[in-house]
């Protein structure tokens, strides 16, 4: 797959998902009807899905709409990658931006930036104080990968 369809792929996985589906099921779902796409491309496309999920708010606000096609070009600016390069209408690959989606986006609102639910925004503040966006900011991103091996049990 193309890093094109990758991302049109994730964005009609994005959409099932604001449906309601699971994000598990619905990445299931779209992998076993897919045969097509290599352990690599599941990998990318998981990983856009979850990128997008934990950026729900502030993709949406950058990408100018609440759709999975919206999110994927709020993340793709966030990125400071261009849209266009990547939203061509070529096979497999989303259709091109209109003029209304070339001017969408905004800036994300403090609540919006910290793509956490809104009863949960005043919550953060109140435990975090001027911490609360740094807090958040972490939460937007993967966590690390730690590895231990135990050293009793290693043999080289």
């Amino acid at each position: 797959m193309t890093p094109a369809a990758r991302i049109r792929t994730a964005a009609e996985i994005l959409d099932r998902i604001a449906l309601g589906e699971p994000a598990e099921r619905a990445l299931t779902t779209w992998a076993r009807g897919a045969r097509f796409a290599g352990s690599g491309d599941r990998a990318a496309i998981r990983d856009h899905v979850f990128d997008a999920l934990r950026r729900w708010r502030s993709s949406a606000a950058l990408g100018g709409a609440e759709t999975g096609r919206g999110r994927m070009l709020g993340l793709l600016r966030e990125a400071g990658l261009d849209p266009a390069e990547s939203f061509t209408g070529a096979p497999h690959a989303p259709a091109p931006l209109s003029a209304d989606e070339a001017a969408a986006g905004r800036a994300p609102g403090a609540d919006e930036a910290m793509d956490l639910p809104d009863w949960l925004c005043a919550r953060f503040r109140d435990a975090f104080g001027a911490r609360a966006g740094a807090v958040a900011g972490a939460l937007r991103d993967r966590a690390p990968v730690t590895l231990r091996v135990n050293l009793l049990k290693a043999d080289m």
